[in-house]
């Protein structure tokens, strides 16, 4: 196929969010302008269009309502613009905005646009997840139940979808069981990074400090606030920790929905001097934070692949994570790293 005009319609912008869907989407974006592709972009926003040399962005207006709502509102949107485009060919989607194409396109195969399904981290199975981990009513496994709407999109997506992309190969297996999408329809294409950039320092502290047992121990946790990510789970395992060890000092960065339950155990923890709470920086602040911690948590009860361990090992940096999906695929057990089991507050 000689390529010329791709469409990817993501929720989230690119440009605003650091995730690892958007990361993906950024990398994809950079890859496909400088090889002279036209490239439109379609996520949620204020309503504002730019240009940026061939690729042009279009936010949609979405209100600011609950999860999943907000999301099934904005792929209606999508699909109203992607109706009223000249023709690309191929449409792009993430995640649940597959309801976007679903919608555009009365039959996939019949249309001359290539449709591709991105699944990242398989909704279902998300949910499969939070739901073992964490309490019956917790507020972790309401939030969580937004998922279930969400996987039904992302398997009618997957189904009628020209083909599949998954970022490992754990994915692809789940895609499979969970969504009925035959094995040969199902594409894995990792996630990369930029070796160049996330990279260790020249000087790397870490090393000239060694086995210090006098030195404060810096825990770092990158990503979002989600049940899914383990974070509740991470917090209760390192007040044990602290416990044996008033050295220790942990770090989220990131955001997200669990952020008050995550302010409001610490407290109850006792573990204010201990655990810093800080926003979503930019990717330089990231990179810094990778190559001054001594060791990066991974604590996913779920895990597509998992961005953060790529780009804190190519940091330098050590890994606790958990058996979780992709994350056995991303960490070597015993040598970038060491793997619990998901969920093991214990052994973690």
């Amino acid at each position: 196929m000689n390529l010329r005009r791709l469409a990817i319609v993501c929720f989230e912008d690119p440009r605003h969010v650091s995730g690892g869907v958007q990361r993906r989407v950024a990398a994809e974006i950079t890859y496909f302008a400088n090889r002279g592709v036209n490239v439109t972009v379609i996520t949620a926003g204020m309503g504002a269009h730019s240009r940026d040399g061939c690729v042009q962005y279009i936010t949609i207006p979405t209100p600011e309502v609950l999860y999943p709502i907000r999301t099934l509102i904005f792929a209606a949107r999508a699909t109203h613009y992607l109706r009223g485009l000249p023709t690309f060919d191929v449409v792009e989607t993430h995640h649940d905005a597959g309801a976007a194409a679903l919608l555009s396109f009365e039959r996939v195969p019949a249309s001359r646009t290539v449709f591709v399904e991105v699944v990242h981290g398989v909704f279902r199975d998300e949910f499969s997840a939070v739901r073992r981990y964490e309490r019956p009513f917790s507020r972790a496994t309401f939030a969580a139940s937004g998922l279930l709407p969400l996987s039904l999109i992302e398997q009618a997506a997957a189904k009628n979808a020209c083909a599949v992309v998954t970022v490992s190969n754990y994915g692809a297996e789940q895609v499979s069981r969970r969504y009925g999408v035959a094995c040969e329809r199902i594409h894995v294409i990792p996630n990369g990074i930029d070796t160049d950039y996330y990279s260790p320092p020249a000087d790397d502290p870490r090393l000239q400090n060694g086995c210090d047992h006098d030195a404060v121990c810096s825990l770092l946790y990158v990503g979002r606030w989600h049940a899914r990510k383990g974070v509740l789970q991470l917090l209760r395992a390192f007040a044990t920790a602290y416990g044996a060890n008033r050295r220790l000092r942990l770090t989220f960065i990131g955001d997200g929905p669990l952020g008050p339950a995550l302010r409001a155990e610490r407290e109850q923890l006792g573990l204010a001097q201990a655990v810093e709470f800080l926003g979503a920086p930019d990717d330089q602040a990231v990179r810094d934070a990778y190559r001054t911690a001594d060791v990066v948590c991974v604590p996913s009860l779920q895990e597509g692949q998992g961005i953060v361990a790529l780009e804190a090992q190519a940091c330098g940096a050590p890994i606790i994570a958990t058996r979780a999906g992709g994350l056995t695929e991303a960490v070597q057990d015993g040598r970038t790293g060491m793997l619990v089991a998901p969920g093991d507050i214990d052994g973690m």
